[in-house]
């Protein structure tokens, strides 16, 4: 199999199981070389990515400047690119005493593989809507309200993916919260050491 055809089928893996089919997990390549493979999920995202963080970004002026002031973006590209990157090994580093404290290591390569995969395709769900909330004229609560909807399917759809890899919605719920927390300390992380990524300052 070619390598773009290996990219495809795991991307569809990671869209039937968007759409709850469990069938999709068959797509992935359950393997030590299927493992490492997952992590080029990161280069395959980074182009979504890096327009998401110019939509956040401007999402971020339009609300500063609604409320007066004028916003100054420090670390903000820098602390974007280094979150990303943190946030596909530290998962699988904390998935590794996760799943075996939970009785389900054998499933520990399924799931990263699963999730990693996964990642491209929450952010194909998330660009959209925030194409909408920035471009769509939305005030600040429709644009919130927006915003966690979109944010309560790709939780939905991360707890599904977990859930298929390891046969457990308990554990399942457990890697979502424990991905949840690693994102917000290595966003807290990556402020400290980089400092305030988005500075705000009276006009």
């Amino acid at each position: 199999m070619s390598e773009v055809a290996r990219i495809l089928s795991a991307l569809w893996g990671a869209w039937r199981l968007a759409n709850f089919d469990r069938s999709g997990f068959d797509r992935f390549e359950i393997t030590a070389a299927g493992f490492w493979h997952s992590f080029l999920a990161a280069a395959v995202g980074a182009p979504l990515f890096a327009l998401h963080v110019l939509l956040e970004r401007e999402a971020a002026e339009m609300m500063v400047a609604a409320a007066g002031k004028t916003a100054v973006f420090g670390s903000f590209y820098l602390a974007a690119a280094m979150g990303y990157v943190l946030m596909w090994l530290v998962f699988a580093v904390l998935m590794i005493p996760l799943t075996r404290i939970a009785g389900v290591a054998e499933g520990y390569a399924g799931l990263v593989i699963a999730f990693n995969w996964s990642r491209v395709i929450a952010l194909v769900i998330r660009l959209p809507v925030m194409m909408i909330a920035v471009w769509g004229g939305l005030g600040a609560t429709a644009f919130g309200a927006v915003l966690l909807l979109a944010y309560g399917l790709i939780l939905a759809y991360q707890w599904f993916v977990a859930r298929v890899a390891l046969g457990s919605g308990l554990v399942a719920a457990a890697v979502v919260l424990v991905d949840l927390v690693a994102s917000a300390a290595i966003a807290r992380v990556v402020t400290v050491v980089l400092g305030e990524p988005i500075l705000v300052t009276t006009q």
